[in-house]
């Protein structure tokens, strides 16, 4: 697998940023889950410091995800992309007519 994106599949670093992302996400949801039992004078890190620690580095991920997609390319997936603008244009269009 190499580093970079090919034209059919993504590549080492960015598979390792989304999943990344998506342990870092799944760990937030559980830290603001939990049940913070600490003591008062306890040395240890609450769960609300891990929670604030983690969506720091989540944030820090998100912004490296996005310069890399800047600079790598996008793999190309056939007939995937038209699909996802049809159906978007397809809920638009679907507000708009909600209104009236």
């Amino acid at each position: 697998m190499s580093l970079r994106n090919t034209s059919s599949s993504y590549g080492f670093v960015a598979r390792s940023l989304h999943w990344a992302i998506v342990l870092g996400i799944i760990a937030q949801y559980l830290l603001a889950e939990a049940d913070d039992t600490e003591r008062a004078g306890t040395v240890a890190m609450s769960a609300l410091d891990w929670h604030v620690s983690i969506g720091i580095a989540l944030l820090a991920l998100a912004v490296v995800r996005v310069l890399w997609r800047t600079f790598d390319d996008t793999p190309v997936r056939s007939g995937r992309r038209e699909t996802r603008n049809s159906s978007i244009s397809c809920m638009k269009c679907t507000r708009c007519c909600s209104m009236f």
